[in-house]
């Protein structure tokens, strides 16, 4: 029995973000389908089932833009799969080349990227710059998007802007992936410390600074922690971050993987 073959490709994303390979490429192979991903990887290898098929990692976003994206192309075109599903707005000229040869296509929306050029994250854009880009992003999305097989949004509110322009789109929520959480050796609620933990990308869009200052209102013998387990972005924001009055409370863990992530949780 041949397998239908699907291959996921992103230039930007790491090969084990949590959305990508462990929600989706997993499942897929789950489901009984054969699974290749494309990305920004050192080597070629089989992870769970998932065939990773490795590109360059850019140091530079033009570079990315334009020498992985090359790369995720070609190598895509080798695979000569079934059906691709592709994570990056930078892709969409990829995607389109692939539908003009006759391929599946499906676009996954991780962000309304037009509104999220005005986020504290996308202080690298000049201010006068972000209007008239985000104003040609969403044409241009828009226009492309009536030519994909299909579309996945990561919200209900991305999947709302996008439904009326094809009608084949679908919401996949990010919620967690409860078997990894749930632990028989977990601690009763009685026993656990006073902690609250954070996990993924630290981002003032993301609440940090109202977190951290929320942490300053807590008696200091509650003895109470705000864990961090994800990295900052962009890392510059840290510096302000740190000299908040609730940084006293905060313990920093930098990157932990998924089963840390579930440890933490448990404690």
């Amino acid at each position: 029995m041949t397998h239908m073959h699907v291959v996921h490709l992103t230039s930007v994303h790491p090969p084990f973000d949590t959305r990508i390979f462990h929600r989706e490429c997993r499942s897929l192979v789950q489901a009984g389908y054969a699974v290749t991903l494309v990305a920004p990887h050192e080597q070629n290898e089989v992870v769970e089932g998932v065939r990773i098929e490795g590109v360059s990692k850019a140091d530079r976003r033009l570079q990315r833009m334009t020498t992985t994206v090359a790369q995720v192309y070609r190598k895509a075109r080798q695979l000569d799969a079934d059906l691709y599903h592709f994570h990056d707005p930078e892709l969409i000229p990829v995607g389109l080349l692939l539908r003009a040869r006759g391929k599946r296509v499906i676009y996954d929306v991780h962000e309304d990227v037009p509104r999220s050029l005005f986020a504290p994250s996308r202080d690298y854009l000049p201010s006068n710059v972000k209007r008239p880009l985000s104003w040609l992003i969403e044409r241009f999305e828009n226009l492309a998007v009536r030519g994909f097989s299909g579309l996945v949004t990561a919200t209900p509110a991305i999947g709302e802007r996008f439904h009326t322009l094809n009608p084949y789109t679908k919401v996949i929520n990010n919620f967690p992936i409860l078997d990894e959480l749930i632990s028989s050796e977990g601690i009763s609620w009685d026993k656990r410390s006073l902690s609250a933990v954070y996990v993924g990308t630290i981002a003032f869009e993301r609440g940090i600074r109202q977190m951290v200052e929320a942490m300053a209102y807590l008696p200091d013998d509650l003895l109470a922690r705000l864990k961090l387990a994800g990295s900052f972005s962009p890392l510059q924001h840290r510096d302000t971050v740190t000299r908040l009055h609730g940084w006293r409370f905060v313990d920093e863990l930098g990157f932990v993987d998924r089963r840390e992530v579930a440890r933490l949780l448990g404690d």
